[in-house]
């Protein structure tokens, strides 16, 4: 029987100030875990193909508004969904 792993990143865009866009979209989190100093990291599409030359395929992409006490929407949380075969 196949046995996959996953991967899962949330992605965020860098903006530089109020609402001035400053970078492409990157990986603030891998796994649940925020990566140190992410604004400086590789692009989003950069960051899956490096992933995809280690075996990781994109299986989904989803995103949910993150709501306040107010229920007013403060953000939007995006995350991409990778699997690979389990060596």
């Amino acid at each position: 029987m196949q046995k996959w792993e996953y991967l899962f990143l949330e992605i965020d865009r860098d903006y530089g100030g109020f609402l001035k866009q400053a970078g492409g979209w990157k990986v603030r989190s891998t796994n649940g875990i925020e990566q140190p100093d992410w604004k400086e990291g590789l692009d989003l599409h950069e960051h899956c193909n490096q992933l995809g030359a280690e075996g990781w395929e994109i299986v989904s992409a989803t995103h949910s508004p993150m709501h306040n006490e107010a229920m007013t929407i403060q953000a939007t949380n995006y995350q991409i969904v990778m699997k690979r075969t389990n060596k």
